[in-house]
């Protein structure tokens, strides 16, 4: 996010929650694109802050134990 912020993309009140237009702004962003373990530990982040409406520290709760691989290689 910080640097999507940056480049002056994704700028938005603090207190405010992402458009529609800034959130597909943000999957489309190249470093988001998962076609890389990095790219897609960061998608991976963002979907799980975004679908659990993750804050500030929140995010930084999230263990790796608390995340499981599926059987058909996914992640819940």
């Amino acid at each position: 996010m910080k640097q999507l912020q940056l480049q002056g993309l994704g700028e938005t009140a603090q207190a405010d929650s992402l458009t529609r237009q800034e959130i597909q702004q943000i999957l489309d962003h190249s470093t988001m694109n998962g076609e890389d373990n990095e790219s897609l530990i960061r998608r991976v982040f963002f979907w799980i802050s975004l679908l659990c409406g993750l804050r500030g520290g929140d995010a930084y709760k999230i263990e790796d134990r608390q995340l499981t691989r599926r059987k058909d290689g996914g992640e819940h």
